[in-house]
Formats: C-alpha cells, sequence, structure tokens
C-alpha cells in the first residue's frame, strides 16, 4: 500500500559540478564524480586545505575581449587560448591528454593541427550539445579554415627564415605588418566563435559564476610579451632602411 508521502514527496534540488559538470546534490560538499571538494570548511576533516579550488570565476570570455588580447599579444594569446581551453576541457570532460602537447600540435605543428584543432573543436560542440546549448553548426566548417590559417603562417615563416629576405622599402614594411594584423583577426574571429559557443555551455554549468572584468594574470604576461614583440618588429623595420 502506497503512502501519502510517496506522493508529496518531491525530488531534491540538484546543481552542477563546478569543475566536471555533472549533476550532484545542491548541498553537496564533494563532487562524487570527479571527487573535486566544492565547501571549504566542510567534509572530511583529514582532507588537506589545499584541495579546496572553488573557481572564483566562469571560464567564459568576452569574444571581442579574446580578438583585442591577442592582436595586442602579436598572436601569442592564441597559444595561451588553446592551452586553457585543452586545460578547462580535461578537467570537465575527465579527458586523459596532455594539454601542453595538444597545443603544441594544434599551433606549432603543420599539417598535424588540422586533426587536432578539429578534435578540439568536436569536443566543444558536443561538451554544448551534452549541456542543451547552442553551439556552432559544424566543427570541420570552422576548424579547417582556422589549421589552414595556421599552417600558411607557420610555413610562410619557417621560408622568410631561410631566405632572410628583408623588405625592400618602409611601405612594403607596413603592408607585411597589416597583413600580419589582419591575419590575427581572421583567425581570432573563428576561435571568437569557438568561444561564444563555449560561454553558453560555461554559463549553463556554472550560471552563480560571473565573467572576469579584469584581465588575468596570464593574460597581463602574454600582452605584455606581445607588446614587447610588437616594438621589435617595429624597430627592425625602421632600421632596415
Amino acid at each position: 500500500m502506497t503512502s501519502n508521502n510517496d506522493y508529496n514527496s518531491t525530488p531534491p534540488k540538484m546543481k552542477r559540478c563546478l569543475f566536471c559538470a555533472e549533476e550532484i546534490l545542491i548541498d553537496a560538499i564533494k563532487c562524487k564524480h570527479c571527487g573535486e571538494w566544492l565547501a571549504k570548511g566542510k567534509g572530511d576533516a583529514h582532507a588537506p586545505q589545499s584541495i579546496y579550488r572553488v573557481p572564483q570565476f566562469s571560464y567564459a570570455q568576452k569574444p571581442f575581449r579574446l580578438i583585442f588580447i591577442s592582436i595586442i599579444s602579436c598572436g601569442l594569446y592564441e597559444i595561451y587560448w588553446h592551452f586553457r581551453t585543452w586545460k578547462q576541457l580535461k578537467l570537465t570532460q575527465k579527458l586523459s591528454i596532455s594539454p601542453f602537447w595538444r597545443t603544441v600540435g594544434g599551433v606549432f605543428v603543420p599539417f598535424v593541427n588540422y586533426f587536432i584543432v578539429y578534435n578540439l573543436f568536436h569536443l566543444i560542440k558536443n561538451f554544448g550539445e551534452k549541456n542543451e546549448t547552442k553551439t556552432f553548426a559544424s566543427p570541420f566548417l570552422l576548424s579547417f579554415p582556422y589549421a589552414t590559417l595556421g599552417t600558411l603562417s607557420l610555413l610562410f615563416a619557417i621560408s622568410n627564415e631561410l631566405s632572410e629576405e628583408i623588405p625592400s622599402t618602409f611601405g612594403e614594411a607596413i603592408v607585411i605588418l597589416f597583413v600580419d594584423v589582419l591575419w590575427l583577426l581572421i583567425s581570432n574571429s573563428i576561435l571568437a566563435v569557438v568561444q561564444k559557443s563555449l560561454n553558453r555551455t560555461w554559463q549553463k554549468v556554472s550560471p552563480e559564476l560571473k565573467i572576469r572584468e579584469r584581465f588575468s594574470d596570464g593574460e597581463i604576461a602574454v600582452m605584455f610579451f606581445g607588446i614587447i614583440l610588437w616594438i621589435f618588429l617595429f624597430i627592425d623595420c625602421h632600421v632596415s632602411f
């Protein structure tokens, strides 16, 4: 015989783990899926204090901010973006990968980057679909032009270094710098589409976390070194004439 309490019972309230995005009880202090601790001062009394790593900000990032930082950093931020995104996906999707080597292969190895970039975009799309958020239509249509731009950029840099050619006029040097900026703008516009999809997923997974408004230490570092690199490029163009 069924009691009235069975009819009046309501399903427990759930939330998503900030680290692996799996559903857990709203009052949980430790994720049963990934084992991460979600609240300091509770739970296992023998747990070291260093394990409490509750994120302060959302992983989401404004697309315009991504493009801006990448141009200011002379493209160095793209490397940082790849490493950070692989690291985030490794944590939330429980992937057995090395973010460092995935970044190296996806950014610095011509032709191999086609496979690694496609894999990255495919994982991001699946992550969005898993959490029922709007995402881009085709990983291939985004990864192919992005990887092609990266491959051509690498091959051009290698060819230019081997030939040791320098611009013959100041105007030619300015055109080359302009093309570099345009190249960065196009490639990072593709990343901005991917980041926009990621943003929807991060906001669905952790709606309580705010998007960081100020630059992080990592972003400041890559912009600093990027500005120095831009200065050296301009100086190099100037002393060539």
